[in-house]
């Protein structure tokens, strides 16, 4: 599988951003439509999440940001399958700017 990792900076406490990201995780049909039997964990306690499907894995974490502000810090760590390699710069920009909507 190949590897890419997305980071993205919120102006979203931790806690609202998992929760923004969660609910997007289970509830958006265009993301669900990559493979309906996707599996999904949620982590509450550590504000991780856990993707598995058949073309790809990811983990992604919401971690506290500045102290100074209440803002966090979410890393995306994918692993693709080889066949997706060619669309590497596709996804990485697709998975930035949802994550940029989203957490705006």
């Amino acid at each position: 599988m190949a590897k890419l990792k997305v980071e993205h900076t919120t102006s979203h406490a931790p806690e609202k951003a998992y929760s923004i990201l969660k609910e997007f995780l289970t509830n958006d049909p265009e993301f669900r439509r990559f493979d309906p039997k996707m599996r999904l964990e949620f982590k509450e306690e550590t504000h991780n999440i856990e993707i598995k499907c058949s073309q790809f894995s990811a983990i992604v974490n919401v971690l506290p940001g500045n102290e100074a502000h209440s803002n966090s810090f979410v890393v995306v760590d994918l692993d693709i399958a080889f066949v997706l390699s060619p669309f590497k710069g596709k996804i990485q920009e697709s998975m930035q700017k949802t994550l940029a909507k989203y957490l705006a």
